[in-house]
């Protein structure tokens, strides 16, 4: 005789399916996705302001950003924090600088002394730092076209600025690019996870069903 599985049954054991497939995708997803770190905007724009007003010279500045703390962006940090107080830990420190000076003008007009100093950290780093942003080969090859340049590579700073810059925005749609195809194979792997668990559910409420009763 042909066992029947009750309505309570049917849905403790869909219950059970779809909780299991909830978990193991949210596993699996924070196992492999890879670790976003930031630093707070807050604390680091105040104490480069400070550094800036007390007179400290840009290797200074770089020294500390290098040791700042880096916070992985995990389930319960975020739950805590927001994305936009933070910025990602691989800014550029110049792009930090020009925030701080548009921060001094939203709230009032900057004293001019340190307008200035922050003007001439801004220079100083796009002359020492331009490819700052590009990845390291593609570092290593404009570094070498300026050394082979010599004194010649004033007459081509902006030319080759530009092409940085243009680099570097490339750079970032690709790797916008490929975190967005890297969601998409995660979604894939997970929707072919999910069918193959729904198989297999479908395979045991079938062998159960036809399994026959004791009487």
């Amino acid at each position: 005789m042909e066992k029947k599985v009750s309505p309570k049954e049917t849905f403790q054991l869909i219950s059970g399916f779809i909780s299991l497939c909830v978990i193991f995708f949210i596993i699996w997803y924070w196992v492999t996705r890879p670790p976003e770190l930031y630093i707070k905007k807050y604390e680091v724009k105040k104490t480069i302001s400070t550094m800036i007003a007390n007179g400290a010279d840009l290797d200074a500045i770089k020294h500390y950003y290098k040791g700042v703390d880096k916070f992985k962006w995990s389930i319960s940090y975020g739950w805590r924090n927001e994305k936009n107080e933070h910025y990602p830990s691989d800014i550029l420190l110049v792009t930090i600088f020009k925030d701080i000076r548009n921060d001094w003008y939203i709230k009032n007009k900057p004293d001019q002394k340190e307008d200035g100093r922050i003007l001439s950290l801004i220079n100083e780093y796009e002359q020492r730092n331009p490819f700052d942003g590009l990845e390291s080969s593609q570092r290593d090859y404009f570094e070498n076209i300026r050394i082979k340049l010599g004194g010649n590579y004033s007459s081509v700073t902006t030319e080759i600025g530009k092409i940085s810059d243009e680099l570097r925005i490339k750079n970032n749609l690709v790797n916008q690019y490929l975190a967005d195809s890297k969601k998409s194979l995660y979604i894939s792997i997970a929707s072919i996870g999910f069918a193959l668990l729904m198989a297999m559910f479908q395979i045991f409420t079938f062998i159960r069903r036809s399994k026959p009763s004791s009487e």
